[in-house]
């Protein structure tokens, strides 16, 4: 299998990164404009904030109140899954419009998470 670079252009911060054909199925986006990511980082919850990391390895700064469920923040534990936008903010990559990843979207988050692991 031959690895075609691409680029795949991300509306929500108009950043392009180049990716080959093999990195597909870990960006797959369910909804537009969404990403995919992962809990990393909560000791930070009790100042209002946690780490949301996606499957190229991109950590994001996620405020409480870019959660849209206050009830999501308080229970978010290091490894949920979590769908997302993300933007450029003054210190560096921010998610906002922050749910729970559900169904497909686990899966493929379980997946990027055990490639990763395999590494």
């Amino acid at each position: 299998m031959t690895q075609k670079a691409t680029t795949f252009q991300n509306p929500a911060t108009l950043a392009t990164t180049s990716m080959t054909d093999m990195d597909r199925p870990a960006l797959m986006q369910f909804q537009p404009g969404r990403v995919l990511g992962v809990i990393t980082r909560t000791d930070t919850r009790e100042k209002g904030f946690v780490f949301v990391q996606d499957a190229q390895g991109r950590e994001y700064f996620a405020h409480r109140s870019a959660f849209n469920d206050p009830a999501t923040f308080e229970g978010v534990v290091t490894g949920d899954g979590m769908n997302f936008r993300a933007a450029k903010g003054p210190k560096g990559m921010r998610a906002f419009d922050i749910n729970r990843a559900v169904d497909e979207e686990l899966t493929v988050i379980a997946e990027w998470e055990e490639d990763r692991g395999n590494r």
